[in-house]
C-alpha cells in the first residue's frame, strides 16, 4: 500500500504528546477500513488535500476544531469543486475523525458535519439519442471492444463496474429468454439481476466475442485488457471509463458531467421517454428503491423546461448578422 506523503510542500507532520506521526495514523486508518482499494485510494487523496490545506493555512493539525472542518468545506466549494467531490472529502474526514476518537488519538471534530447537497439528477447527465448514436458510430469504426462495452451500457443500463465483472457465462437464458446475468456494485455485489439480452445487443456482442474472445472459457471476463502489463486480465472499471471517455472526447463531448456512467443514465431516460414504467426501469437498473429512479423523470422534465424557456421562443427572431 502506498503511504501518504505530504513532504513535497511542507515538513513532515510530527508526533504530538507521544502519539504516532499523523501520516502513520492515516495509514492505520486506511488499513482499518473495510472498503475496496479504490475507496481506500479516494480516502487517502481526500485526507491529503485536507492536511495540505491545514498546512497552507498555518494551522496546527493537533489543535483543529469543528469550525476548521466547516471552513475547509466552504473553501473547497468556493474554489469551484463540484458538490459531489466536496461531499466525498467530508465523508472521508468524518470517517477519519471517528477512527481518531475510537482509538483515543483525538476527539471527533467532524461528527454530524453535513456534506454539501448533491443534485444527483444533474451531477452526471444523460446523453441525447443523437449523442449516443454518434458515440456508437465512432466506436464501431475505431474500437470494437469499446463499441461492445458502450452497447452493453446503453442497451442494458449496466454500471461500469458491472461491465468489468461480466463473464462469458453471464450471457445465458432465463425462462427461455436471452439475458445477461449482472453482478451488482458495492455491498450488493453478491446480488444478481437479469437484464434482457435484446437482439441489437446480441448482434454486437456475438460479433465482438467471435472476433476477439474466440476460444475463451465460460468463466473468463467478456472484456479483457490489451495492455502488456495486464494482457488477458479482466478490464477494471477505471480502464473502461477511460476508454469510453476517450470516445466521448473524439466526438466533441468533453465535459465532467458526461462520462461512461452517463450511458447508464441514457438507458434509463430513453426507456422512460418511450413509456417504460419506473418500476421496470428500476428493476432493470438494480435500484433498491423506485425513488432513486424518479430522478430520471426530473432530468427529463428539466430538459423539456429548458426547451420551453422564453429565449428559445426568441431564437432566430432578430437578424443579428
Amino acid at each position: 500500500m502506498q503511504a501518504l506523503t505530504l513532504t513535497h510542500r511542507a515538513a513532515p507532520l510530527v508526533t504530538y504528546q507521544g502519539r504516532p506521526p499523523l501520516e502513520t495514523i492515516i495509514e492505520q486508518f486506511l488499513y482499518d477500513q473495510d472498503v475496496r482499494e479504490r475507496s481506500r485510494t479516494a480516502y487517502r487523496r481526500a485526507l491529503k488535500q485536507f492536511f495540505l490545506w491545514v498546512q497552507d493555512a498555518g494551522l496546527d493539525p493537533w489543535q483543529l476544531q469543528r469550525n476548521h472542518i466547516i471552513a475547509y468545506k466552504h473553501h473547497q466549494l468556493e474554489r469551484g469543486l463540484a458538490p459531489a467531490t466536496v461531499a466525498a472529502y467530508i465523508t472521508a474526514l468524518r470517517q477519519f475523525y471517528e477512527f481518531m476518537d475510537v482509538v483515543g488519538y483525538y476527539k471527533n471534530i467532524a461528527a454530524r458535519i453535513k456534506p454539501p447537497d448533491v443534485d444527483k439528477a444533474s451531477s452526471k447527465q444523460f446523453m441525447t439519442l443523437d449523442q449516443a448514436q454518434r458515440l456508437l458510430n465512432h466506436l464501431r469504426d475505431t474500437d470494437p471492444r469499446a463499441y461492445a462495452m458502450a452497447a452493453v451500457m446503453i442497451y442494458g443500463g449496466l454500471r461500469v463496474v458491472e461491465v468489468s465483472r461480466l463473464k462469458l457465462s453471464d450471457i445465458t437464458e432465463a425462462h427461455g429468454v436471452p439475458v445477461l446475468m449482472v453482478h451488482g456494485k458495492g455491498r450488493y455485489e453478491t446480488q444478481k439481476r437479469q437484464v434482457e439480452y435484446v437482439a441489437d445487443l446480441q448482434t454486437v456482442l456475438k460479433q465482438y466475442i467471435a472476433t476477439h474472445r474466440r476460444g475463451a472459457l465460460a468463466g473468463e471476463p467478456v472484456f479483457v485488457s490489451n495492455a502488456n502489463r495486464n494482457r488477458g486480465k479482466g478490464m477494471t472499471a477505471t480502464m473502461i471509463s477511460m476508454e469510453i471517455k476517450k470516445g466521448l472526447r473524439a466526438i466533441g463531448i468533453n465535459t465532467p458531467t458526461i462520462t461512461a456512467h452517463s450511458l447508464r443514465h441514457t438507458n434509463a431516460t430513453l426507456a422512460i421517454e418511450r413509456g417504460v414504467s419506473l418500476e421496470d426501469v428500476a428493476r432493470n437498473l438494480g435500484h433498491v428503491s423506485v425513488n432513486t429512479t424518479k430522478r430520471y423523470t426530473h432530468a427529463i422534465e428539466d430538459r423539456k423546461s429548458l426547451q420551453r424557456q422564453p429565449m428559445t421562443a426568441l431564437n432566430g427572431l432578430f437578424n443579428l448578422n
